[in-house]
């Protein structure tokens, strides 16, 4: 359930320019495939990760009240799983995007480069 509203929510968010740029370069196959499961995986990640930090970090570390989450009995990863196993589930999502970033290309070109870098970004934040 929360995987799946997180999906529709920040993996679509994160889905959409990439589909902007698969539809704008008139790209399809393999390729453009991956690009569009990387947006969704990616955006699932960032949420994975953004309910660690709110579990774990300290407010000048995030820049807002850690904690409000799970005060407003939100339903999170940490919430639900627990926080061994959702830094397990950020792992193997990390797992699966290095997989799907490799299926998007060598990375050798400007693109592939920005966008390994937004994806190191993403999933080594700490706010």
């Amino acid at each position: 359930e929360i995987e799946s509203l997180h999906r529709m929510k920040t993996g679509a968010l994160l889905r959409a320019p990439l589909a902007a740029a698969v539809l704008l370069a008139d790209a399809a196959g393999p390729r453009a495939d991956a690009l569009l499961r990387l947006g969704e995986t990616l955006g699932l990640a960032f949420q994975v990760q953004d309910d660690i930090l709110d579990a774990v970090a300290t407010a000048d570390a995030l820049g807002k009240t850690p904690g409000k989450d799970q005060v407003r009995g939100k339903s999170t990863y940490v919430t639900r799983l627990g926080l061994e196993a959702a830094r397990a589930r950020l792992a193997g999502l990390s797992a699966d995007i290095r997989t799907i970033l490799a299926a998007c290309g060598d990375g050798s070109d400007a693109s592939g480069t920005c966008l390994s870098a937004l994806v190191g970004y993403i999933l080594d934040r700490r706010s």
